[in-house]
């Protein structure tokens, strides 16, 4: 269509016409006459103006019908069964679902599929070319039902009209007949993972009878080292259905501003489509709820969980915070969905650029005396060397290295390219500091679920907030104290001076009064004083991470990585020389100088040792995890802390008023 003219479902030509006030545009598409010379390519469809008013109005009980998933044109079976392995535990089970499945009559795709469509349309989500190829198969298409998708019925060249209709957006979606949900073309993991999202919805349910499942139908997840078997529960899916489900949720259409307001006003049985695959909403609503409730028998293995890797790699060992590939992104876009699900009942603004809005809502939050969300402002991170580049002469070397301790090995390497990537580029919105950009990317670190208390007894502070027109945020808060030392925060990192430490760092204070002190505040550190469960306390029996055996450089329990590597193994190899409280790191670990004193390439001789307990290998995993893209900071009095990658020396801690996590605070170039 053109800004002149467009063509009707007649086939003849309609001028172009401004929207008046009460008015939008709306698709007819045209079904082919003859089915069987289908052109998947070839789309005829018409656009005409019309009264919003006309289609506002519902007949009495229709919102109440219990199904209005698209019927498609073509039924997907999807076999429950093939998403499980093989095992003792689930041959009863695998054989009940092959059982039933086969047995179910077909359903229904609605009740009232012979009722007139003509006076309803529907709104597209994620308006393409081959969405509206897949919705002329239907038949709600040959009932008359018309579609609403903003690049085409909203006119983008026109300033004043595109305004307008966005702010209508919410009474269109509202008073569609059904909201389409457009993810994209399927690929070959697409009916896996619409497989897993719809057992967990209609076989599972609830979160008690989704863990009573886990824990009658467990499977061992395996580390690198063959020797380490994970016995923790975990949904026994075969690894290829994690994957699928990672690859679902990295979808771009999760990653768009608008489905903030699409999915918040569709209904909740609104098909979500890819390519010839349909959900509804609120089957993808039931599943995430049972993701998101057993993150560590289900969440953490598909968002960690790739092809890209080997399968006996630690399904959650920083996979999920590599950078320069899709795949390797944080990708727990099952927590979005439940957050839309819950501002259901939100009234959106459209009159708001990007950055008034951003600004209004860190504010509105820090007027109500809750500074929380500042954990999630960041500053620029600087760039790493992502990718090295070498012959397989390379390949040799450490065995050389390890024979012959004293060759000259500049004789003979070849020449090493990389290219560097930032981590975390720069904010290019214009916001003040203090507030959060809801696109652009921070480091990729994990988040710490824990509940702080930094802020405890701050109550009597009075929180100001911010002059009209001000960028300046005023809080309360306590200073604490400034940085002193920090560690590398990657094994490739660009800058070669770290871990850093001050002139004056060997003659720090230990704040902590003594070593062994000192060596708990360590261990609390480096796993936030945290668990992945949340909010449970940290249990004392982590202080297993002392353990000189998780910090060898390539031990048998150090869990190498690919490609970055965040294993404390490797920490140690590079920041061994780190400061904290007067002490470098390697005396902190009882009994890690005997590996360092080793050759780089040292393996554990003889037989290996027995698997690691439970309780032992989560407290190991999660400090890999925790420390993976931050830093290990000391300051000048003699404390310990775990910080963002942006922090630098002389950076002052303070704990503020509503903020339960001591925030890194910088002077900026006008003083404040």
């Amino acid at each position: 269509m053109n800004q002149n003219q467009s063509s009707g479902s007649s086939g003849k030509q309609i001028p172009y016409k401004n929207l008046a006030h009460d008015e939008f545009r709306l698709l007819s598409i045209d079904t082919l006459p003859d089915p069987s010379q289908n052109d998947a390519t070839q789309l005829s469809c018409g656009i005409e103006n019309f009264r919003r008013s006309q289609y506002s109005t519902v007949p009495a009980g229709e919102r109440e019908e219990a199904d209005r998933l698209l019927p498609a044109s073509r039924k997907v079976h999807y076999d429950y069964s093939s998403l499980f392995r093989q095992s003792s535990q689930n041959k009863e089970y695998i054989r009940s679902l092959r059982s039933r499945q086969t047995t179910q009559p077909s359903q229904s795709n609605g009740r009232n599929l012979g009722c007139d469509l003509s006076t309803r349309y529907i709104a597209l989500s994620y308006n393409l070319h081959a969405a509206l190829l897949e919705l002329r198969g239907p038949d709600w298409i040959r009932r008359g039902i018309k579609a609403w998708a903003d690049a085409l019925c909203i006119n983008q060249d026109d300033l004043d009209e595109r305004g307008q209709q966005i702010q209508s957006m919410r009474d269109i979606y509202a008073n569609a007949w059904q909201t389409v949900v457009w993810l994209g073309a399927a690929l070959p993991s697409t009916g896996t993972a619409y497989a897993a999202v719809l057992w967990l919805a209609r076989e599972m349910g609830t979160e008690d009878r989704f863990k009573m499942f886990i824990e009658h139908h467990k499977a061992a997840t395996f580390h690198v080292n063959l020797c380490l078997v994970n016995i923790q529960p975990v949904l026994a899916w075969h690894s290829d259905v994690f994957s699928a489900l990672r690859s679902f949720f990295a979808r771009p259409y999760w990653h768009r501003l608008w489905i903030l307001q699409e999915l918040a006003m569709a209904r909740t049985d609104a098909p979500i489509l890819c390519g010839q695959h349909c959900m509804s909403l609120r089957d993808l609503w039931t599943a995430s709820k049972l993701i998101s409730a057993h993150e560590d028998r289900a969440g953490a293995h598909i968002s960690t969980s790739s092809g890209i890797f080997g399968r006996l790699q630690d399904l959650r060992v920083s996979r999920d915070r590599q950078l320069g590939n899709d795949l390797g992104k944080p990708s727990r876009q099952w927590g979005l969905i439940l957050r839309i699900m819950a501002m259901r009942d939100l009234v959106p603004r459209y009159y708001l650029n990007l950055s008034e809005v951003f600004t209004a809502f860190t504010e509105y939050l820090v007027r109500n005396n809750d500074l929380t969300v500042l954990r999630l402002a960041h500053s620029r991170v600087e760039g790493i060397r992502l990718k090295w580049k070498t012959s397989s002469l390379m390949k040799i070397l450490p065995p050389l290295s390890y024979l012959r301790p004293t060759l000259n090995l500049n004789l003979i390497v070849p020449t090493v390219r990389s290219r560097f990537q930032e981590v975390s580029p720069p904010c290019s919105h214009k916001l003040p500091s203090w507030v959060v950009c809801w696109i652009c990317s921070p480091a990729p670190s994990l988040f710490l679920p824990g509940l702080y208390r930094a802020d405890h007894g701050l109550s009597e502070f009075e929180t100001r907030g911010r002059r009209e027109g001000d960028t300046i945020l005023r809080t309360a808060g306590v200073f604490i104290d400034y940085v002193a030392t920090l560690s590398a925060f990657n094994a490739l990192e660009a800058d070669p001076n770290y871990p850093y430490n001050c002139p004056a760092s060997r003659t720090l204070p230990n704040s902590y009064g003594s070593l062994p002190a000192l060596r708990e505040a360590l261990w609390r550190t480096i796993v936030g004083d945290s668990t992945s469960h949340g909010g449970s306390p940290t249990p004392a029996y982590y202080a297993i991470l002392l353990t000189p055996d998780f910090w060898a450089p390539r031990g048998v329990h150090s869990l190498p990585s690919p490609g970055l590597d965040f294993s404390l193994g490797a920490f140690m190899t590079r920041d061994k020389r780190l400061i904290l409280g007067g002490y470098e790191l390697r005396e902190l670990i009882p009994g890690a100088n005997r590996y360092l004193r080793r050759p780089r390439y040292y393996r554990h001789r003889g037989r290996f040792r027995e698997p690691l307990e439970a309780n032992t290998r989560d407290a190991h995993t999660w400090a890999t995890n925790v420390l993976a893209w931050r830093r290990l900071v000391g300051t000048r009095r003699g404390r310990v802390g775990l910080t963002v990658a942006a922090v630098h020396e002389g950076d002052s801690i303070v704990v503020l008023k509503g903020c339960g996590m001591p925030m890194v605070l910088r002077p900026s170039d006008s003083g404040h």
